[in-house]
């Protein structure tokens, strides 16, 4: 009786042709072990991204499959910084993320902030430099030149 080969795959080994007798099940032609392949693996793909914010750090996975079986042969997990607040506009919010970051009141929201917004469109409309308590200079363009106090 023919005993079938069993091709070897990534991971597991196989076997060649070999024979038995019917009879007494004796081997008349042993089959031998052939190797396993091995994973032949692709480029690197990046899955699971989770976008950094101000406060958090973000995350994606690097992950390597393999080309003959579609295995996953490995995979890391790379954090990135998260990305701070941005206060370009030197509103004590943050640009991205409208978090409060300073807690005067030239950057309240609400009714006191809408005065101070009036106040603030005059100084600009005026040149005149106006600091909050924080440090941050409202208005950096006047007559006293970048960041005077």
């Amino acid at each position: 009786v023919t005993d079938e080969a069993v091709e070897p795959t990534c991971t597991e080994t196989g076997l060649t042709e070999g024979s038995h007798c019917s009879r007494c099940d004796g081997a008349t032609t042993e089959q031998q072990v052939v190797p396993a392949l091995g994973h032949t693996p692709l480029d690197a793909v990046e899955e699971n991204y989770v976008a950094p914010t101000c406060e958090t750090a973000g995350s994606k996975d690097i992950v390597v499959y393999c080309e003959i079986c579609d295995g996953e042969i490995s995979r890391e997990t790379e954090t990135i910084d998260a990305t701070g607040h941005n206060d370009s506009d030197n509103d004590g919010c943050c640009d991205d993320c409208d978090e409060q970051l300073c807690n005067h009141a030239c950057h309240k929201k609400g009714i006191r902030g809408f005065f101070w917004k009036i106040i603030r469109f005059f100084y600009r409309l005026l040149n005149i430099q106006q600091y909050c308590d924080c440090g941050n200079l409202h208005y950096e363009n006047s007559i006293f030149g970048k960041n005077n106090k």
